[in-house]
């Protein structure tokens, strides 16, 4: 072995170019493709950069460094999506500021990508008809901090494919006022888990949209899911999805009759409340509810935590106040609280 060291920016060739400071062993003569020696981390700065542009580099980067962080901003705003694909193992790091009005995504995550996309601070943010982040891949998306903002009638986070959604801090909004998609879009057979931060809608759209099999939402720590006058809720499980709430708060004003602030509106939904508060802070009417199931196949248990009317004049109505439809098992420590 022939210990080389290398001063520089990354090579496309480790034969004709240089490495990022380091020290690599390398069989000497070697034979076929050029040996790929990943780092630790590379930053790609986005200020006055297009996406194809970006796009060339962080191919490149990625493919010699373990992390890649994202910096800067954009100077205007991006028409063509960045695609990215992550390779398993690797992780991306946002911190950058950019706006988009692009019809399909300002970040796409590609079907082969496999490693981790981590919003830290900045901002993603589309004023066009698509989404702020799609993903049609089986990585994860992490949401630490900063903002994935969705300004118009689009998606701040989908999820189409198999991969996971994590949000631990920061924001995630949108002003959607769909009725076939939300803020965040669980359509595939992923998961989305919310343990901090804010997930809400600005408008009379939805927060999470659970549409998948199967797919699974978890609301949990000091998260807090908030939509205003929804007529999807603040979560809504379309499909014979799960929704567990153990722990942070989900809140709406919503006053439709066939909703509350989760709906439950699948043939074989299940909603689960074991901790946490599931609330509708409407004054007084007789169609608020904090979780509401449009089919009598669809399962709501509460075996923790509180589900609650916050405001108005009582309601006789006992459970059913704040609860309704399909089958309700409440189990003490769980609480309904009909009125406040």
């Amino acid at each position: 072995l022939v210990r080389l060291t290398y001063e520089g920016t990354v090579p496309n060739a480790i034969r004709t170019a240089t490495l990022t400071t380091g020290t690599v062993n390398v069989a000497y003569p070697w034979v076929g493709d050029p040996l790929v020696v990943p780092y630790p981390s590379e930053v790609i700065d986005v200020t006055a950069k297009t996406p194809a542009q970006i796009s060339t580099e962080y191919t490149e980067k990625i493919t010699w460094f373990n992390t890649v962080n994202f910096t800067g901003a954009s100077v205007s705003d991006w028409v063509n999506y960045l695609p990215l694909n992550i390779p398993e193992g690797k992780t991306v790091e946002w911190e950058a500021t950019v706006n988009g009005n692009v019809s399909m995504s300002v970040i796409l995550l590609m079907s082969a990508s496999r490693g981790t996309f981590i919003v830290k601070g900045g901002s993603i943010q589309n004023s066009g008809g698509g989404s702020s982040i799609h993903s049609d891949s089986p990585g994860t998306i992490i949401v630490s901090g900063g903002t994935v903002r969705h300004t118009a009638n689009g998606v701040a986070i989908s999820n189409k494919g198999n991969g996971t959604v994590n949000v631990t801090d920061g924001l995630v909004t949108s002003a959607t006022n769909s009725t076939t998609f939300g803020t965040i879009e669980n359509d595939g057979t992923g998961k989305i888990n919310v343990s901090g931060g804010t997930v809400s809608n600005t408008s009379t759209g939805v927060s999470i949209w659970n549409a998948g099999a199967g797919t699974v939402v978890t609301v949990s720590g000091t998260a807090v899911v908030s939509a205003t006058t929804s007529a999807d809720g603040a979560i809504r499980n379309v499909s014979t999805g799960t929704i567990n709430i153990e722990g942070g708060t989900v809140t709406s004003a919503i006053t439709t009759s066939t909703s509350g602030t989760i709906r439950n509106s699948s043939a074989g939904g299940t909603v689960n409340v074991s901790g946490g508060i599931v609330q509708n802070t409407a004054t007084s009417n007789v169609n608020r509810r904090a979780i509401h199931s449009n089919n009598d196949n669809g399962v709501i248990n509460v075996t923790g935590g509180v589900v609650q009317l916050t405001e108005g004049a009582p309601n006789y109505d006992g459970i059913t106040s704040a609860i309704r439809g399909g089958t309700i098992n409440v189990t003490p420590p769980g609480v309904v609280i009909p009125w406040n």
